[in-house]
C-alpha cells in the first residue's frame, strides 16, 4: 500500500492523474465515470453502497485508464460495495462493466455483488466491448485486487462471445488478494488473446464451471497473442458445481508463453472424469511447471509431459469450508505451501 500512495503521490505531483471523490448513492458511479478522463481515479467512500437501478452496467470504458478505488490511508479499508439493482427482463446481460479499445480499469478494495433481491442477477463483472459493430480490440490493463465477487451468474472477467475471436487482446490480467463465490469461471479467456495473467493469494469458492480457462491460438484465432500465466498462492475448492470442468485449464495450444501453477490447493472437483490442471500444447515440456501443489477429491492427475514436484494428495482440513473458512489448521498436511 505505501508504494501504491508514493507513486500515486509523484502522480498527482506531476498533474498527470486526477482524483475524483464519488458520493455514496444510486446512479453516482455511472456518472463519475461517464464524466472520467483518461488517468482518473474514482475514490469511493469506505462501506459506502454504489447502485445502479436505470441501466444495465455502471459503464463502458473506452480510450481511457480509470481506477475505482476506496477513499482510506488504512492498509485494509472497509470495502465499497457495487450493485446493480436494475430488474432483471429476461433479454438484456447484466455486467458491472465493460472495458473496449485502448482502455485500462482498476478495481480497488471493492465488494461486487451480483445478486438482486436475494437472487443471483448479473452475468459479469467485467466484459469487453468491441463496439457497435465488432472490430479488433485491444484492452491494456485489467486488475482487480483486495475485491470481494460473489453471487453472479456467469463469468467474473468474460472474453466468452464468439464475436471477440480474431478481434480481442487483453494485454495484461491481475487478480490479487481476491475472494470469489458463488460464480462462473473467475478468468474466462475462451476467445481473446492475451499476454500475461497473473492470479495470486486468492481464493476461489463454489465455482459452477471452469475454475480458470485461457485460450490458445485454436480458439482465440490471435496466434502471436497467447499468453503467459502465473498461478501462485491460491486455494479452489467445490468447483464445477453446474457444468463440471477442469479447475485450471490453459485450452488448444501451441502456447507460446511460460506457464507456472505453484503453491496452491484445489479441493473438491465436481467432475472426476476431468484432469485438474490442464495445460495442453505447449511448444516445449517446461514451458508448464506445476509445483506445491495439495489436491484432495478431485479428478484426473495426469499432467501431460510438463514438470511437477512436490504435490500432495491430501485432505488440507480447511478449518469450515462450508462456512467458507478455508483457514489451515496447526499441523495441517498442506501448510508447507503457505
Amino acid at each position: 500500500m505505501r508504494k501504491h500512495l508514493l507513486l500515486l503521490s509523484l502522480l498527482l505531483a506531476t498533474g498527470l492523474v486526477a482524483q475524483t471523490y464519488v458520493a455514496p448513492g444510486d446512479g453516482t458511479l455511472s456518472q463519475a465515470i461517464t464524466d472520467a478522463a483518461d488517468g482518473d481515479i474514482l475514490e469511493l467512500v469506505p462501506g459506502g453502497e454504489y447502485t445502479e437501478s436505470s441501466a444495465y452496467t455502471f459503464g463502458t470504458i473506452v480510450d481511457k485508464r480509470l481506477t475505482i478505488d476506496v477513499e482510506s490511508t488504512e492498509e485494509e479499508p472497509d470495502k465499497a460495495k457495487l450493485q446493480i439493482l436494475t430488474p432483471p427482463d429476461g433479454e438484456s446481460t447484466i455486467r458491472l462493466f465493460e472495458v473496449g479499445d485502448n482502455a485500462s480499469l482498476t478495481l480497488r478494495n471493492l465488494e461486487l455483488d451480483g445478486s438482486y433481491a436475494g437472487e443471483m442477477s448479473a452475468e459479469y463483472a467485467v466484459t469487453f466491448y468491441l463496439g457497435e459493430f465488432p472490430a479488433p480490440t485491444t484492452v491494456n490493463n485489467i486488475r482487480v485486487e483486495n475485491c470481494y465477487i460473489h453471487d453472479f451468474v456467469s463469468d467474473v472477467l468474460a472474453a466468452g462471445g464468439s464475436e471477440m475471436r480474431g478481434n480481442l487482446i487483453v494485454d495484461s490480467t491481475f487478480v490479487d488478494n481476491c475472494v470469489v463465490e458463488r460464480t462462473g469461471t473467475s478468468v474466462y479467456y475462451k476467445y481473446c488473446g492475451a499476454h500475461y495473467i497473473q492470479v495470486t493469494n486468492s481464493t476461489f469458492n463454489t465455482i459452477s464451471s471452469y475454475g480458470f480457462r485461457v485460450a490458445g491460438p485454436a480458439e482465440s484465432n490471435l496466434p502471436e497473442h497467447t499468453p503467459s500465466a502465473l498461478i501462485d498462492h491460491t486455494t479452489w475448492y467445490n468447483i464445477g458445481t453446474e457444468d463440471g470442468r477442469e479447475i485450471i485449464l490453459c485450452a488448444k495450444g501451441p502456447h507460446l508463453g511460460q506457464w507456472k501453477v505453484s503453491n496452491s490447493i484445489l479441493v473438491k472437483q465436481i467432475n472426476k472424469d476431468k484432469t485438474v490442471i490442464n495445460i495442453k500444447e505447449t511448444l516445449t515440456p517446461d514451458q508448464a511447471v506445476i509445483n506445491n501443489i495439495c489436491m484432495w477429491d478431485v479428478g484426473n492427475r495426469t499432467w501431460r509431459d510438463h514438470p511437477v514436484s512436490d504435490t500432495l494428495n491430501v485432505d488440507p482440513e480447511f478449518a469450515g469450508p462450508e462456512n467458507g473458512d478455508f483457514t489451515l489448521p496447526e499441523g495441517s498436511p498442506a501448510a508447507y505451501i503457505w
